[in-house]
């Protein structure tokens, strides 16, 4: 009599690419509708006032940031609500979110400590611009919503999608490859990216002509980028697919994962950075160096508590340069 071995291991992560695909298209889109609410919020508070809000006031930074809390809480909700429904996983045993103990924490955050401090030496080795487009949101008004936000709900939300969904799934993607059609599956999803694409950029022109600024240059790309993404569907599933083909046999998935996570984490903060090389790469290495940490310790609260940290040392040090959040002149200009 032959006895059935024991059974397979579950896969890690349970869920794949195209979930990925589906929970960022749904974040996008609350984002989108959280955006407009604000952009509509914002122009009637203009209006009733009488006279034309500052485009940089705190009343816009303020919807900025409940519009990006509210639409980055419902794709979290909405990701265990797919992943249970789905899969029956639970979310945050999926997501790896485990304990670390008190020592390993307290290495994390001096480890963090070293990070900020790492980065800003190597900020004056390289080309950063004087002036920033997110050094315009801070004012003595908005300085403490911004770092609360940027210390308490950003680093969760960042790292739920970046290395709790993103690095698993690529990671399993390096390892196992993509057949053609698997790659075929993924044409939807670039015709999908290509409208959330141009919808976006279409918002972000009309919410720029709403404050009376000029529309910036990379959103006239990002709208090109949509049409050569939805013409071009097909071929770049294809390629999509052989790509990962290629991947796979250098046999180093967990190696690409963490590289290319981080490169898309760099990249994801480009907008405020005016695609400046300089302070995108240092983000780009700052989400590698979370990722690897997120892969050494095989749990997201590790990661999640170097982020809180290191942004928590930021805006310590954007503290003592401002005087107490008051004087923003040298980031203003």
């Amino acid at each position: 009599m032959v006895t059935a071995g024991p059974p397979p291991p579950p896969r890690d992560p349970v869920w794949n690419g195209r979930d990925v695909a589906v929970v960022t298209v749904f974040t996008i889109g609350c984002l989108l509708l959280a955006s407009a609410a604000a952009g509509l919020v914002w122009l009637i508070m203009r209006m009733s006032a009488g006279a034309r809000a500052p485009a940089t006031g705190s009343s816009s930074v303020f919807l900025l940031l409940a519009a990006q809390a509210v639409a980055m809480a419902a794709g979290m909700i909405f990701t265990a609500a797919w992943l249970d429904s789905h899969y029956h996983a639970r979310f945050w045993q999926a997501i790896h979110w485990r304990r670390v103990s008190s020592g390993h924490a307290a290495a994390i955050m001096v480890g963090a400590v070293a990070l900020a401090i790492g980065v800003q030496l190597l900020s004056r080795l390289i080309q950063i611009p004087h002036h920033l487009p997110v050094d315009r949101m801070f004012s003595p008004q908005t300085a403490w919503p911004l770092a609360i936000y940027g210390v308490a709900l950003a680093p969760l939300f960042e790292e739920f999608f970046f290395r709790g969904l993103l690095y698993p799934s690529l990671r399993r993607s390096f390892a196992e490859g993509m057949t053609p059609a698997e790659a075929r599956r993924w044409r939807p999803w670039f015709w999908s990216g290509a409208i959330a694409l141009a919808l976006g950029s279409l918002l972000i022109i009309a919410l720029h002509r709403m404050q009376a600024q000029p529309v910036p240059v990379q959103t006239r790309w990002w709208l090109l980028a949509a049409v050569l993404l939805g013409l071009g569907a097909p071929l770049w599933a294809d390629l999509l697919g052989l790509i990962f083909r290629l991947l796979a046999r250098l046999r180093q998935p967990e190696l690409l994962a963490i590289v290319i996570t981080g490169i898309l984490f760099g990249l994801m903060h480009s907008s405020q950075l005016a695609s400046a090389w300089g302070p995108v790469l240092l983000l780009v290495l700052v989400g590698i160096i979370l990722t690897a940490v997120r892969a050494y310790t095989g749990s997201l609260t590790a990661s999640w508590l170097l982020h809180l940290s290191y942004n928590a040392v930021l805006f310590g040090l954007l503290y003592i340069q401002t005087h107490g959040y008051t004087n923003f002149h040298g980031l203003h200009g």
